[in-house]
């Protein structure tokens, strides 16, 4: 939150989510992609959510240095499922109209998330080749699959947070994607 004390619309939006039992994963977890967009160097603005005539993503990121913009999404899986499967996240992430290149967060919220990498990666690739949103092929979008278990470990310090990158349809910023030499590393 104090990242967030620059943009106050935003950080009063995410105080009353957070205050809503209901809402308190998810915009805990929209806290943490907004503040890691704010130090990668980015101001954010808010959506227009009273706009009903359309959807609208978590906010947008726009770059300080080259005045890119991107749509954020930011999915939260609920602790202590017993499978997986991101599927229902990355459908609801991509069915929601973006103004700009898209960038989605999944939280997987998992404890054995290394083992299930493979898995997860497989389940992305089959969605990205049979996906559909409204009967038409399912937008492009930069992934960013993430880890945090903290509600495995309310009495400890569960630091086995992690994460992957893939593009989604997009063939450069795939998961296994591979360089042919350093320099375009």
């Amino acid at each position: 939150m104090y990242l967030l004390a620059h943009n106050v619309e935003i950080q009063e939006r995410l105080i009353r989510r957070l205050k809503d039992i209901s809402q308190f994963r998810g915009a805990q977890y929209e806290t943490y992609v907004a503040a890691e967009f704010i130090k990668a160097g980015f101001s954010l603005e808010i959506e227009n959510e009273e706009d009903s005539r359309t959807t609208h993503c978590e906010f947008t990121a726009v770059s300080k240095k080259t005045s890119r913009k991107y749509s954020i999404e930011a999915k939260a899986r609920q602790p202590r499922k017993e499978t997986t499967g991101i599927g229902n996240q990355l459908y609801s992430a991509l069915k929601k109209q973006a103004q700009h290149e898209r960038i989605i967060f999944i939280d997987v919220n998992i404890t054995d998330f290394l083992n299930q990498v493979l898995n997860i990666m497989g389940e992305i690739k089959r969605k990205e080749s049979g996906l559909t949103i409204n009967g038409n092929p399912a937008p492009s979008a930069h992934l960013f699959i993430t880890n945090h278990p903290f509600e495995y470990d309310l009495e400890g310090i569960c630091e086995n947070r992690t994460g992957f990158a893939h593009g989604f349809k997009v063939p450069d910023f795939s998961f296994d994607f591979r360089f042919t030499n350093i320099r375009d590393v």
